[in-house]
């Protein structure tokens, strides 16, 4: 088969299911036969809720309480959250959470998947041409007030702030404003998606991001908190370990 990341994934998705599909049809006869299947073998075991990414037509018809993934495209933190291009983006993303905005089994979304978040290294990352760079100099002008003030709390000598704004040293710079970046950047990402996702359905709850189970950054938690409906933390041992879950909740 061909590689599902590479230049022919297209065509990998497209013959995959095509071959699940036809496999579907030979035993159950129909895309129906196989929902309803699905629906009643899920009762039968005692499943009280369809997890993340199931198939729309089927949770479309659920009896059951599910919930809904959606995607920002936020891979490896590269992603612009103050270019207009990225709200846009979301726009067009989430306008598909309408046809559920009625639909009373639906608990909510999950909006992205295990991004990280315990080390954002925004300065490493970022494109120096990034709004976020401009937004992030246009707070440290307001806290500073001058460039040499700036520079006496910066373990660099910077010449002018246009040279701050393309600063990929975190060394560089105080731990307080890298603080800062990240608080920018976390606000901005988790506002902008409550704000489109209530947009197109007010009804649901927001699920946050799936963190993972090693807790985050108390100032990046913080911020998810003033956003999300429910901060979820994706677990993988057979239980939720108490002391991990302890310091969440605390």
């Amino acid at each position: 088969l061909p590689d599902r990341d590479g230049p022919y994934a297209s065509a990998y998705i497209d013959s995959t299911l095509s071959f699940y599909y036809v496999n579907l049809l030979k035993k159950y006869g129909s895309i129906q036969g196989w929902r309803d299947m699905s629906l009643r073998r899920l009762r039968s075991w005692g499943l009280n809720t369809i997890g993340n990414w199931a198939e729309d037509s089927l949770l479309m018809q659920s009896a059951i309480p599910f919930t809904y993934a959606l995607e920002t495209s936020i891979k490896s933190w590269q992603e612009d959250v103050y270019d207009p291009t990225w709200e846009a983006h979301l726009d067009s993303v989430f306008a598909r959470a309408a046809m559920f905005k009625t639909n009373k089994y639906l608990l909510g979304y999950f909006v992205d998947n295990e991004a990280g978040w315990g080390n954002l290294k925004l300065l490493l990352k970022l494109p120096n041409n990034a709004k976020l760079r401009e937004k992030w100099v246009s707070e440290l002008k307001r806290k500073y007030v001058s460039l040499n003030a700036f520079n006496y709390q910066a373990k660099g000598e910077f010449k002018s702030w246009s040279e701050v704004a393309v600063c990929d040293d975190p060394t560089l710079v105080s731990k307080d404003d890298i603080l800062l970046l990240d608080s920018l950047y976390t606000d901005k990402y988790f506002s902008t998606i409550v704000q489109t996702l209530k947009k197109h359905d007010p009804n649901h709850l927001y699920l946050g991001c799936r963190f993972t189970r090693k807790l985050k950054p108390a100032h990046i938690l913080e911020i998810a908190g003033k956003y999300c409906d429910v901060i979820t933390v994706n677990v993988y041992s057979y239980e939720p370990i108490k002391e991990d879950m302890d310091k969440w909740h605390k």
